[in-house]
């Protein structure tokens, strides 16, 4: 069930031609995407789970846990006091999305991340899919009543708890529409990638970790003939392969392929340094991780071997399942 690396795709220049010839691209973008815009990742030496102290979690991932929430929201609304529209600009990363957009290549951009900047680069809302949710509006815990960001972003600025003002109920805490932990993805994430699955040219992967399930699974749903590319600073996704590992700053990497490609990017700076090449088909740039000697052994942050693998093949047949039923209603 794991995708293997395709024999012909092995160089940085096969990396840019894939980008000039293919019509149909699947970007799949994490929080590495923002830091440079100052946005901190999750699981880096500088992330939020190593900012413990700062938000006086018990746990790193208690912050994007539901019952936590409901308990104690003040961490989160301290944490998306940083996040609010307006406070960042687009990385050349972004631009480069942007790019892809304005020429006709994007079929489509799940992202991880909840910061809103595709927006701000003024990419095709329509081609963005944002995974895990967006601060664009708050739903009551109680009522479910839903209100646009504007009338609680003040509430956010000033560090009040913002309360649903129609059920006024003290449970009633206006929780953004960011997906936590344990919440569904809704069943936009699987209808879109049955359509893109069967449309896609190529996928690439820039500035995720690929811990966080299903949208870590989206490699593993696109036909393994696809090629397969990898923006970031260390190599992820084992046990599935990449067909070119670009590993480093990816304002770096995108900077460098469009210079290749003739392409203008907004924010772009080639390194003065060349990347640095390692057979078969990796590119080291600068802040890159360098590859430790792989095993055999499937790591996962949360679960064994074992565990692991029944719950990406029950994920993979559950969108195969979906895909017979809708061809069996035609």
């Amino acid at each position: 069930n794991f995708r293997p690396k395709l024999k012909y795709v092995n160089r940085i220049d096969d990396v840019a031609t894939l980008i000039e010839r293919c019509s149909n691209i699947v970007v799949l973008t994490g929080a590495g995407i923002s830091v440079s815009c100052g946005i901190p990742d999750f699981r880096s030496e500088n992330g939020i789970y190593n900012m413990l102290g700062e938000y006086n979690l018990p746990d790193p991932q208690s912050m994007f846990e539901l019952e936590f929430f409901k308990s104690n929201p003040i961490p989160f609304f301290q944490f998306a006091k940083h996040l609010l529209p307006g406070n960042y600009k687009p990385s050349a990363t972004h631009n480069f999305l942007k790019l892809l957009d304005s020429k006709g290549k994007l079929l489509r951009n799940y992202t991880q991340n909840i910061d809103g900047l595709e927006r701000e680069a003024k990419i095709d809302m329509c081609r963005v899919h944002q995974c895990h949710g967006s601060l664009d509006f708050a739903r009551c815990l109680f009522c479910h009543n839903e209100v646009p960001l504007s009338s609680i972003r003040q509430h956010i600025l000033e560090q009040r708890i913002p309360m649903c003002q129609k059920c006024k109920n003290p449970r009633g805490i206006l929780k953004p529409n960011i997906v936590f932990f344990g919440e569904s993805l809704g069943s936009k994430f699987g209808d879109l990638i049955l359509n893109d699955r069967n449309k896609c040219d190529l996928v690439i992967v820039m500035g995720s970790s690929l811990k966080v399930a299903p949208v870590s699974e989206i490699i593993g749903w696109m036909p393994k003939n696809i090629p397969l590319v990898l923006f970031n600073r260390e190599v992820v996704g084992q046990p599935h392969s990449f067909d070119v590992e670009l590993l480093g700053d990816c304002d770096s990497i995108v900077s460098h392929l469009c210079h290749k490609m003739n392409w203008p990017l907004e924010g772009g700076k080639v390194d003065e340094i060349p990347p640095e090449f390692e057979a078969p088909s990796t590119y080291y740039f600068a802040n890159c991780k360098r590859k430790e000697k792989l095993t055999n052994k499937f790591s996962s942050p949360f679960y064994d071997k074992e565990t692991s693998i029944q719950i990406y093949e029950r994920h993979f047949q559950m969108i195969l399942n979906k895909a017979n039923e809708s061809c069996q209603r035609k």
